[in-house]
């Protein structure tokens, strides 16, 4: 423990001593894509977002969070203590730490159809501390119920100081008796799907695969997926693909 603590606070120092916190720049290019890869038939789907205040206001809350060293030096204290009896998703509850960031409030307004308003009933699975759930209700509006899951108990109880309703049984009884190989499952089948640009692989998707299991698509588009960043980085990012889908009511 003394150990870590230590290189805990030298980290601290050479981050303060080089004055700047590595991240990784959210350009333009996070939202673009090459609609001739894309293809005629999906490229009247795509709905181009951009780097808007509420997502710049997120990034300038990371970043100043990051730049507080007593701030990190506390949350890293509390980790090496905790870690030992809780799992990194339960402390980040407790700190209220690493929250997400997928997409505004004005980007859902461009994503979702506009026949998706309330009353609406809406499931968000895997909700964690509700952070982007929450732009689902400010979107949706009143008489919109949305229940959600999450694994952690500590997550399920910030989801519950929001007033968000948590499912208490899931049963999967048709799906588990058909598993081959319950505990490791490798795959099954490949998925017909390029690899070569996003384009190409998310045509083949809708077309492939998608398309043929009764799914109409809706939208398509590009974000960053962000995440509150530590002592050593202002934020981390991932380019995260969201396709809007309906299912048609014709087929099973």
């Amino acid at each position: 423990m003394r150990l870590a603590t230590k290189r805990l606070l030298l980290s601290a120092l050479e981050s303060q001593e080089t004055c700047a916190n590595p991240s990784p720049p959210i350009s333009e290019g996070y939202y673009t894509c090459d609609i001739n890869r894309l293809g005629p038939h999906l490229a009247p789907y795509w709905r181009g977002l951009e780097l808007d205040q509420e997502t710049r206001g997120f990034l300038s809350e990371s970043r100043r969070k990051s730049a507080n060293v007593c701030l990190q030096l506390l949350y890293g204290a509390v980790y090496l203590f905790l870690c030992m009896f809780l799992s990194f998703t339960d402390i980040n509850g407790l700190l209220e730490k690493g929250r997400m960031f997928v997409f505004s409030v004005a980007h859902l307004s461009v994503l979702l159809p506009p026949s998706l308003s309330p009353p609406s009933l809406v499931l968000d699975v895997g909700s964690g501390d509700g952070h982007v759930t929450d732009k689902l209700r400010a979107h949706l509006g009143p008489g919109t119920v949305l229940h959600v899951t999450e694994a952690s108990a500590i997550m399920r109880r910030v989801l519950q100081k929001k007033g968000y309703k948590r499912f208490d049984l899931y049963t999967f009884l048709p799906t588990t008796g058909i598993l081959t190989g319950p505990r490791q499952a490798p795959p099954t089948e490949k998925l017909p799907v390029r690899c070569e640009r996003w384009e190409e692989g998310v045509s083949d998707l809708v077309t492939e695969v998608l398309h043929p299991l009764g799914f109409s698509l809706l939208s398509i588009s590009k974000l960053p997926y962000l995440c509150e960043g530590d002592l050593h980085t202002n934020w981390f990012a991932l380019q995260d693909i969201i396709l809007v889908l309906s299912k048609d009511k014709t087929t099973n």
